[in-house]
């Protein structure tokens, strides 16, 4: 028999029936812990889902950028008649606009986060080479990766010169996106991994 003290009268915690402690078990019964791990892994997931779709919003927004800057240091070098570049600079993490030929450019660079990476390639261009609906072909090596110079070249009379021809944005150490352009500055963005991680 079991008795619990309350105030100054004892409390019988047993049965009066069959004599066992009616006190409830302590722990958690075999049901309420799956529910718990089955929470925590559709949590996980979500999370695992929703940080892959981080490093493709980096990208995207990161591509669009570049190719805003890319058209709009175009626009200048044909407005102004100076030659303008564009540099990768893997020291500061970022696309860093020059002015050639003297002078500033004018343009803020763009800087990426530890976590992203911008690579120049060379790209074999397949269909319409300079029509709108140009496609690259994935692949080729990574342009001299500790060279010196504008990446690409905007020259006054409209034409983009370039050591290489597309930019590969990765990351976490997985290409996301592909921006690749033509001579006469048709630019397309594409994604190298699927909208869901």
């Amino acid at each position: 028999m079991f008795a619990i003290a309350s105030g100054n009268r004892l409390i019988d915690q047993t049965s009066p029936i069959s004599g066992q402690d009616l006190r409830r078990p302590s722990g958690f019964t075999l049901i309420e812990i799956l529910t718990v791990i089955a929470a925590i892994s559709v949590m996980l997931s979500m999370i695992m889902l929703s940080m892959g779709s981080v490093g493709l919003r980096k990208a995207n927004s990161l591509a669009k950028e570049t190719s805003f800057l890319m058209r709009t240091m175009a626009d200048e070098a044909i407005m102004t008649g100076r030659r303008y570049g564009l540099v990768v600079d893997h020291g500061q993490r970022s696309l860093r606009p020059v002015g050639l030929g003297g002078g500033g450019s004018g343009f803020e660079p763009i800087v990426w986060g530890a976590d992203m990476q911008v690579v120049l390639r060379s790209t074999d261009l397949l269909n319409d080479y300079e029509g709108a609906n140009f496609s690259a072909k994935q692949g080729n090596q990574d342009e001299q990766a500790g060279s010196t110079g504008p990446a690409v070249v905007f020259e006054p009379i409209g034409t983009w010169t370039s050591k290489g021809n597309t930019f590969v944005f990765i990351y976490d150490g997985q290409p996301v996106k592909r921006l690749t352009w033509t001579a006469i500055g048709r630019v397309k963005i594409e994604n190298l991994v699927s909208e869901t991680g």
